[in-house]
């Protein structure tokens, strides 16, 4: 049971570092907060292991991009402002908020995330991509399918062995003739 834990562990590290470089290489990454939280949490309950991958909770806006808000949240002033205050960095960053003081970089950032409340990001109007988190995603279950598959194949053809051939298959022939 412990292999197949490695093995479950080793394939969603994988999935990970896919994600990452699948990110890196597509220019998403700014300050790398989203894909440094990404973490493999490994358990084992009555038997099963389960693997997980964790993340922030909006991890899939990578490939979805950020949908318009559908409600209000409990305080839309204070979602709004966190989101500002997230945006008015990211523009820094970026290279967006060149030229701007402190009063105008506040102002933008409350608009763009304004904005994107109301129409959500180019990305999700564009109907989003499947080239980030997709096939790490799908090579991780491939891989696990593979391997899963062949060690259930070994414990099936072990338990037949074992019920089967319990004693060794005595041919006796009778020479009395």
């Amino acid at each position: 049971m412990k292999d197949l834990y490695v093995v479950m562990e080793e394939a969603l590290r994988s999935c990970i570092e896919d994600i990452r470089r699948r990110s890196e290489q597509a220019g998403q990454v700014v300050t790398g907060k989203t894909l440094r939280a990404l973490e493999v949490r490994m358990r084992i309950e009555g038997g099963n292991i389960i693997g997980e991958i964790w993340g922030r909770p909006y991890t899939g806006a990578l490939e979805t991009g950020s949908s318009p808000a559908r409600k209000a949240s409990q305080n839309p002033k204070l979602t709004q402002k966190i989101m500002a205050v997230n945006l008015a960095q990211w523009m820094r960053i970026r290279g967006l908020a060149t030229g701007m003081n402190d009063q105008q970089l506040k102002l933008a950032a409350e608009h763009l995330a304004w904005y994107i409340r109301r129409y959500g990001t180019e990305l999700y109007r564009k109907g989003g991509r499947r080239d980030i988190i997709t096939p790490g995603i799908e090579a991780t279950v491939k891989t696990l399918t593979d391997r899963l598959g062949v060690y259930y194949e070994q414990l099936v053809i072990g338990a037949i062995d074992n019920n089967f051939f319990r004693e060794p298959i005595k041919m006796t022939t009778n020479h009395a003739n």
